[in-house]
């Protein structure tokens, strides 16, 4: 990766998780709290949460147009249920409106710890730079020491209230003390266009992104297999990988990939004469979840706007979660091969990025499919029908490719596999593309 300008402008994603370890005394009658992010011209809150030694509050911030060098405060502050005033808005151009927690004379012992100017509890500083390329378009996770400067120390007995300004000055001198710690985590995508449509809206949808990326990556299958259709006009035998949503055809002689069929291309799953899946059913259903929601808007590359497909909150939300039942299913059921699966030549990819491409199903040197060849032929006339372990591949074009394994179990891991991922294939976002 290359080196970033420390000063380049991005989003930012906070999910700040707990405050864990708080050096408070604590009682049942203690005060609510709420953390607070500012990054010296903005300030956003989170929801109030109940007191405790640990604070869970799992709460999202985003921060527009920010460098990762901007120094950021996080602030911790309490309230009493009697000292609440009417909710201020989570997001402010200035700086939270002092309120005096004076209301009411508050003798517990974490009184003493509490600001009496904002309520402010504990804070941390912090730069998003000092974790460096570690959160650049992948979560990483971090804590800081939260610390309290003014806190006021317990009164003893028999001391005077009239004391000489020299003394009432050193008094005032409170040394920082350290009260606990926040743990967060972040997500920095650098220099995002506003063009940029499918841009995450929460932590939620960038760690879906990862999660994407990562299946798209895996090796879920390989072996031999014999095709017949696509560039392939009889049946040949090959090895084969099954990568992310597109399966891989290698070379016999130098076991680099020479061709690539898109599954995200797939219209169906046909075994034993029967069709098994109906792949087209299946993104049908996810482009009408899409086609409902009329609360997206998609600029196009000359700043008009119109109605997106994928980028409101709702349909993401649906989007991913009808995708993480694919990731669930994938590593609970079918676990990806070992990493050394997964490389292969890098001049053999620069190959195949030279074979003339079919324009939905093919990558190959020799691809001479036309209209008349795809048509979808009668099930009588399909090349595999009586053939042993067989299954075919149909496209949306009306494009179809046969195989068959060399035994039934070989066709039942690959099945499985193609029933899981057939209309269901991520698309990489292009923010991470």
């Amino acid at each position: 990766m290359l080196p970033l300008d420390p000063n380049a402008q991005g989003r930012l994603y906070i999910r700040v998780i707990a405050a864990e370890n708080l050096d408070f005394p604590i009682d049942k009658d203690g005060p609510i709290v709420k953390c607070a992010l500012s990054d010296g011209i903005q300030v956003q809150e989170s929801q109030h949460s109940a007191m405790g030694h640990d604070i869970h509050f799992e709460h999202d911030f985003v921060l527009e147009n920010v460098a990762l060098s901007v120094d950021l405060t996080l602030t911790l502050h309490a309230m009493y249920a009697e000292d609440m005033q009417t909710p201020q808005p989570a997001t402010s151009k200035r700086r939270p409106k002092r309120t005096s927690f004076t209301s009411r004379a508050h003798d517990d012992d974490l009184a003493r710890y509490i600001n009496p100017q904002d309520g402010s509890l504990a804070q941390t500083r912090f730069s998003p730079g000092a974790i460096g390329v570690e959160c650049i378009n992948k979560v990483c996770t971090a804590s800081f020491v939260l610390v309290n400067g003014w806190y006021r120390p317990v009164k003893r007995p028999g001391t005077s209230m009239f004391l000489g300004k020299a003394k009432r000055d050193m008094k005032s001198l409170v040394q920082e003390k350290a009260v606990g710690k926040i743990t967060m985590e972040l997500f920095f995508i650098p220099q995002p266009s506003s063009k940029i449509a499918d841009l995450p809206m929460s932590m939620e949808g960038c760690e879906h992104a990862v999660n994407m990326q990562r299946f798209l990556s895996k090796v879920w299958q390989a072996g031999y297999m014999s095709q017949l259709g696509g560039d392939v006009k009889s049946w040949r035998r090959a090895y084969f990988k099954l990568k992310g949503g597109q399966l891989y055809r290698f070379s016999d002689s130098f076991h680099s990939p020479r061709a690539v069929i898109d599954l995200s291309r797939a219209s169906g799953l046909v075994v034993d004469g029967r069709l098994v899946v109906d792949a087209q059913a299946r993104q049908n259903l996810m482009t009408l979840v899409e086609a409902q929601d009329p609360n997206g808007i998609l600029v196009d590359n000359q700043g008009n706007t119109s109605t997106s497909t994928i980028v409101s909150q709702a349909t993401q939300q649906q989007i991913m979660f009808e995708q993480q039942k694919l990731f669930s299913e994938m590593y609970a059921h079918h676990p990806p091969l070992s990493p050394s699966h997964e490389a292969w030549d890098a001049s053999s990819m620069d190959c195949l990025s030279t074979i003339s491409i079919s324009q939905t199903t093919t990558t190959t040197a020799d691809s001479t499919m036309n209209g008349e060849d795809a048509r979808l032929p009668a099930e009588s006339d399909m090349p595999s029908y009586g053939v042993k372990n067989s299954f075919q591949l149909r496209f949306e074009d009306g494009q179809i490719i046969d195989f068959f394994t060399d035994s039934l179990d070989e066709r039942d891991e690959w099945l499985r596999l193609f029933k899981a991922i057939l209309g269901r294939v991520p698309k990489m976002p292009s923010w991470l593309a």
